[in-house]
């Protein structure tokens, strides 16, 4: 049987990732080899969902996605 992480430990490794700077561009898939990082060793769900909420007055977005945003806009 796997031993259930602790709750310290949970919340320690999602306190190491959430301090890490977010990507310049966001990914469209996750990497097979991140998989279990990404889901928590399996103890989350993924499902195909994308919010893209710019104009949301409580939404929060990436801070450097707002220049992916604008180069996309802006390409010659």
């Amino acid at each position: 049987m796997i031993e259930e992480p602790t709750c310290e430990e949970v919340f320690s490794d999602w306190q190491t990732i959430s301090e890490q700077p977010p990507p310049d561009y966001p990914p469209k898939q996750i990497p097979v080899e991140q998989q279990n990082e990404f889901l928590l060793n399996n103890y989350s769900a993924l499902y195909p969902w994308y919010v893209y909420d710019e104009n949301s007055k409580k939404g929060e977005k990436p801070r450097n996605w707002d220049k992916l945003l604008l180069e996309l806009l802006f390409e010659f």
